[in-house]
């Protein structure tokens, strides 16, 4: 029984050490991420800051049904 204990000990540190090598398939799909998440949030604000000018140009022209969302 103490044999396997330290088995299972050593199998866990093994484990544990074999874990902390870099993967660069994981490295590269968090950058793919990061880019993405800018990309989208720079789309997002274009999408609302031509939203807003287009509600503008509405309201100012008195068209009713495009001023409204």
């Amino acid at each position: 029984m103490f044999r396997r204990t330290i088995v299972v000990l050593l199998l866990g540190v093994a484990c544990a050490a074999a874990g902390d090598e870099k993967d660069p398939v994981k490295d590269k799909l968090f950058a793919a991420k990061v880019a993405y998440d800018k990309e989208m949030s720079a789309f997002r604000k274009a999408a609302d800051e031509w939203l807003d000018t287009r509600e503008e140009a509405a309201r100012k022209a008195g068209d009713k049904k495009a001023s409204t969302r």
